[in-house]
């Protein structure tokens, strides 16, 4: 991650995104990258979302605002992938609903 400094320089990190974030799950076939603020810490996380059979959760990275990320993996509920995401049309839109 590049930080802008606000003055034309670059704070540069390279925090570790797990052992499976990367290698495992985000070069999937059908994985989309889903920018947004999941946890309501001002951050940008990145959630993983495969829109075709085969996962039966979503990954996602939680920004720490240093470099590094909280990495989870959690259940998608029974019906969202195999029912819901994979539905010819559906498009994956991030944002605060609650």
């Amino acid at each position: 991650i590049a930080f802008a400094n606000g003055d034309g320089t670059w704070n540069i990190t390279n925090g570790a995104a797990g052992p499976d974030f990367i290698p495992s799950w985000a070069n999937q076939p059908g994985v989309r990258l889903v920018p947004g603020d999941f946890n309501g810490n001002g951050l940008t996380d990145i959630a993983l979302v495969r829109q075709t059979p085969g996962w039966g959760s979503i990954p996602v990275a939680f920004a720490n605002g240093d470099g590094t990320w909280n990495i989870t993996n959690g259940a998608a509920g029974p019906d969202f992938i195999p029912s819901w995401a994979n539905q010819p049309g559906v498009r994956l839109v991030p944002g605060q609903y609650r």
